[in-house]
């Protein structure tokens, strides 16, 4: 198979901005959840799950934090991950919001 130059770089630069292209989408699925976030607020998300009000949110206990819930993606012993209930965006795993479900 005989390649020509020309036809080497045209595909080389459509596969480059395809990679390009991809990682910028994915760049902005992975941006960070703030407590300020209309979805998040409405979760009752905190990014420390220590400073959580027992009283406004009863269903928190002690103890709790995204690194226990089933929706947090991430290695063992980060510091934070990804959580699908905010669209695979980043928390930290210290955070607490109220769609908190106990991993298995």
């Amino acid at each position: 198979m005989d390649i020509s130059r020309r036809s080497f770089f045209t595909s080389s630069a459509v596969i480059i901005a395809a990679i390009c292209g991809s990682a910028a989408s994915q760049a902005q699925t992975t941006q960070a959840v703030t407590e300020n976030d209309p979805a998040a607020s409405a979760l009752g998300f905190h990014l420390n799950a220590s400073t959580v009000d027992k009283a406004k949110y009863p269903t928190y206990e002690a103890g709790q934090s995204c690194s226990g819930c089933a929706f947090f993606q991430a290695d063992a012993g980060t510091t934070e991950g990804k959580c699908s209930m905010y669209g695979g965006r980043t928390v930290p795993s210290t955070a607490w919001c109220a769609a908190f479900f106990k991993r298995v």
